[in-house]
């Protein structure tokens, strides 16, 4: 009785054991992933006004100048920079926070930052043009 070579046991092995290792992989239960690393819910202006209407807070993230310069009435002002130091609003976790700055991208970061520190529900209105039509701006926008 002849033996086969052992490339070939090798190779019919891993005929086997290739198939068993995806359905494996597939058959793993997901990991759920926790709340702080959640995304920011993505908000529209009109959503983040009915928010805002119901007790949510409308937070600018931008720095103190562009704040100065001019923000959409009602929001109140703490910069990226000071939340990614620390500084927290000081507000419930379970209260509603809508962000945004003047591109979206520091509202990403802030939101996540937000969400990192225990904030349950933020939102995340991108930038700060998406909601002008919906709570106006202080005077001093668009000059």
């Amino acid at each position: 009785m002849s033996r086969p070579p052992i490339r070939f046991l090798a190779a019919a092995g891993l005929g086997f054991a290739l198939p068993l290792a995806v359905v494996g992989a597939c058959a793993t239960p997901r990991e759920e992933v926790a709340p702080a690393t959640r995304p920011a819910t993505a908000v529209t202006a009109t959503r983040a006004q009915e928010l805002v209407a119901q007790g949510a807070v409308l937070l600018d993230v931008r720095t103190q100048e562009e704040y100065g310069e001019g923000h959409l009435v009602g929001a109140r002002h703490l910069s990226l920079q000071s939340l990614q130091a620390g500084e927290r609003p000081a507000l419930p976790a379970d209260q509603p926070v809508i962000v945004y700055c003047r591109t979206g991208r520091r509202s990403a970061q802030a939101a996540q930052v937000l969400r990192e520190a225990g904030f349950q529900h933020v939102h995340d209105l991108g930038a700060m043009e998406n909601g002008v039509g919906a709570f106006g701006a202080s005077p001093a926008v668009g000059r």
